[in-house]
């Protein structure tokens, strides 16, 4: 009998998988010869958008010109009597349908370099509904949230769910499933194989490789992270990039190593010293950020000569400051109110966005661009109105949004039926747990007098950069206690993908003053952490998420639950976005008025990130983030 074929890896054909400008590029290719047989008036177009102004990009002018789309592409920008034609067209141009723009300005819609739906709290087809009304079109995603939590089976929801969203979703596939490899355990583990694989489905909306956070093991050629960014190079896919201040022979090897972009600038200074090296800077001026932080960070393109390497992204922004704030309409008014030119705010939050991807006719009001548009009422002077939530979208030269309303709402259409089973499904596999198990006792036995000497890890509101420490601490019947020491507060980490494995640390300085608050919102593994003082307060918060799905609570020192469910895989939620922000907005107002009213409850999903140092706790203990090893909670033991 004929053996069947094994293909070796360097006989594997990498050709099938196609980024995002190539397919576009073919997408035009076809459309061409229509589109010049349009703008000789031979056919019409689909739309004319008549009687506006163009915030040209490219000169930085603003112009009256009409806009012509036909077949998702925009075919001329301009007056159709131009008396310097030196071979005028005969016949005019015609449009099947006219936009009324008099007293708008066009512009580019918006693109996000790098956003985490799953952090918004909405499901990606809710996301693309709330961002269609700001004037972003495009949103370039890394699913690893929902990755970590349910593997290929996560990935295929969130691609499934957005296929009727009115913006388009670009997805990168996650390279950091785990985040940190033997540190912690996740939903999933993808390696350069599966990684590979993903990429060879030939979806049309996979175009790369995501953040890669282990950036020191880039760096050093680490076996794990060499292989997966050789996985992605091999097939020509762009590598997008995530370091903390790296400077000098490190930064060079990042992007020796084939990086090509990074979001984690912590100042102006990270931000001049990427782009003087090439590296794109991906601008994060989310709301989460505080004033002085927003300042530093733009200062870093103040002065500089040229911003083409400069995109804008959100990260992770969630529903309710999107709602109250915006999204990157918020971004471009920041930067301008940070002293950066009008025209090159723009340019950051679109056509710098493209050009970072390799995409060469999306981002611009010009004749062969990608018909993403968005018109806003124009104000006494030309860039008044930047940052105002837009009168009129387009994406894909289709009309999506008119008067502040989407037409043709996407919630008359059901999301696919096969993302309503996922959706139903409780991700968290854990059984419930007692009071008994958040007392935290040493490994030996030890004299109440003479106490116990543990690490801490010393929490600070600005920044998410932690330090290390020690406190010496009473016993009281055999267990660690923390009376008198009002600084203190426990935060254990739960595995919560069926393992029985729980890590436990100590916090100083975290902003819980009584209680238990608990989320299965935990960058990046998502396991289940909560933060307590109170024993009895944590088992309430971790069996109410248990029973929820996941989600985010909060159990004041009188026992009162508030609870925020988030059952889509622990993560977000299949309700309207109004009536998730609303929650949110309830759960945080009692977290405020029990511990203090500038108090953010989301730090809480950082902590258990073994990515940022100095100290992080995982399911398997506390993590050296720096030294990359677990090491013990009590010091001398």
């Amino acid at each position: 009998m004929e053996q069947p074929q094994v293909i070796r890896e360097e006989e594997k054909d990498m050709n099938a998988f196609k980024p995002f400008g190539r397919r576009l590029e073919e997408r035009l290719n076809g459309v061409r010869e229509r589109l010049m047989e349009c703008l000789r008036g031979e056919c019409p177009c689909d739309w004319l958008i008549q009687g506006g102004a163009v915030l040209n990009i490219f000169s930085g002018a603003v112009e009256a010109a009409d806009v012509w789309l036909c077949d998702g592409f925009i075919v001329y920008v301009g007056s159709q009597d131009t008396p310097e034609e030196q071979i005028p067209f005969v016949q005019p141009m015609t449009a099947k349908q006219v936009f009324d723009a008099r007293g708008m300005l066009i512009l580019p819609g918006f693109a996000d370099a790098h956003v985490h739906v799953e952090s918004t709290m909405l499901t990606p087809w809710h996301l693309g509904r709330v961002l269609a009304l700001t004037g972003t079109t495009t949103i370039i995603t890394d699913p690893h949230e929902m990755v970590n939590v349910a593997g290929e089976e996560g990935l295929r929801y969130m691609l499934d769910n957005a296929e009727f969203s009115p913006v388009r979703q670009i997805v990168l596939v996650p390279s950091c499933v785990p985040a940190a490899p033997g540190l912690e355990h996740s939903g999933a583990d993808w390696t350069a194989g599966e990684i590979g694989a993903v990429l060879d489905w030939d979806h049309p909306r996979i175009s790369g490789l995501a953040e890669m956070m282990s950036y020191t093991d880039v760096i050093h050629s680490g076996e794990r992270a060499a292989a997966i960014v050789k996985a992605a190079l091999d097939r020509g896919a762009f590598v997008q990039g995530h370091c903390f201040g790296l400077r000098g022979r490190t930064l060079a090897a990042y992007i020796l190593a084939g990086v090509e972009s990074n979001h984690e600038s912590l100042s102006g200074a990270d931000v001049k010293a990427a782009a003087a090296m090439g590296l794109h800077v991906d601008m994060r001026l989310t709301s989460s950020l505080v004033a002085n932080q927003v300042s530093d960070l733009a200062g870093g393109l103040r002065g500089s000569r040229y911003l083409d390497g400069i995109a804008a992204c959100t990260d992770d922004v969630h529903i309710r400051d999107i709602l109250k704030t915006g999204h990157l309409n918020a971004t471009v008014r920041t930067l301008i109110d940070e002293g950066i030119a009008p025209v090159d705010a723009v340019r950051v939050a679109s056509l710098n966005v493209w050009r970072n991807f390799g995409v060469r006719h999306a981002g611009a009001v010009a004749p062969s661009f990608l018909g993403d548009l968005q018109l806003l009422s124009r104000g006494s002077h030309d860039y008044d109105c930047l940052g105002q939530l837009p009168r009129a979208v387009f994406v894909d030269g289709r009309l999506i949004v008119r008067e502040g309303r989407l037409l043709a709402d996407p919630a008359a259409v059901s999301p696919p039926a096969k993302t309503a089973a996922f959706e139903s499904r409780n991700t968290v596999k854990m059984h419930t747990v007692s009071a008994e198990q958040f007392l935290v006792k040493p490994p030996r036995t030890a004299a109440a007098d003479a106490g116990v000497t543990l690490r801490t890890i010393n929490h600070s509101g600005s920044s998410v950069i932690n330090a290390p420490g020690q406190r010496k601490l009473p016993l009281k019947d055999g267990a660690v206690s923390l009376a008198g020491s009002e600084d203190l507060a426990w935060i254990m980490v739960f595995n919560r993908y069926g393992q029985a494995a729980a890590g436990t640390g100590l916090l100083q300085g975290y902003p819980l003053k009584q209680g238990a608050v608990a989320s299965t919102i935990s960058h990046d593994s998502h396991n289940l952490t909560v933060i307590f003082r109170n024993p009895d307060a944590a088992a309430l918060a971790v069996n109410s998420l248990i029973n929820a799905g996941g989600g985010i609570v909060y159990v004041d020192g009188d026992m009162h639950l508030s609870l925020l469910p988030l059952p889509v895989g622990g993560l977000m939620s299949a309700a309207e976005p109004e009536q998730t922000a609303d929650l949110l907005a309830r759960l945080e107002k009692a977290y405020q008025d029990a511990n203090g009213k500038d108090v953010n409850i989301m730090q809480i999903v950082v902590m258990a990130l073994p990515v940022v140092p100095a100290l992080r706790v995982s399911d398997m203990g506390i993590v050296d983030v720096l030294a990359q090893k677990i090491i013990p909670l009590f010091i001398g033991e």
